[in-house]
């Protein structure tokens, strides 16, 4: 009579598991879409928030560091649908903002910033 080891088949199944788990995930980055921002100030602008098209409230800042006057900046991964942008200059009084912006899957948006 032949016994199997315990637990040989649960690596190569965590293994399977992994492989379509990773799979799954590269799919829904190649159906996220992007905004690409272009900052045509003079102004830094030190935050950028995003929220769904009409909810009313922002979600959390969206920089880890400002964009240069003339500078741009991508934000990935962003769920295909319609949302609202508002990005917010150094000086923290001068903002700008838009709305019911379409991100597309694999797509990508542009919003260029203009001296106000």
């Amino acid at each position: 009579m032949t016994t199997r080891a315990p637990g040989r088949l649960i690596p190569l199944a965590g293994l399977w598991l992994c492989l379509a788990a990773c799979a799954a995930g590269t799919e829904e980055v190649s159906q996220a879409g992007s905004l690409q921002v272009v900052n045509g100030t003079t102004y830094a602008i030190a935050e950028l928030y995003v929220s769904p098209a009409g909810a009313g409230t922002w979600g959390p800042d969206q920089l880890a560091s400002p964009i240069a006057p003339s500078g741009t900046f991508t934000l990935t991964g962003i769920a295909a649908s319609s949302y609202d942008f508002m990005a917010i200059a150094s000086n923290g009084i001068t903002f700008w903002q838009t709305s019911s912006v379409s991100i597309t899957a694999g797509g990508a948006a542009t919003w260029t910033l203009l001296q106000p």
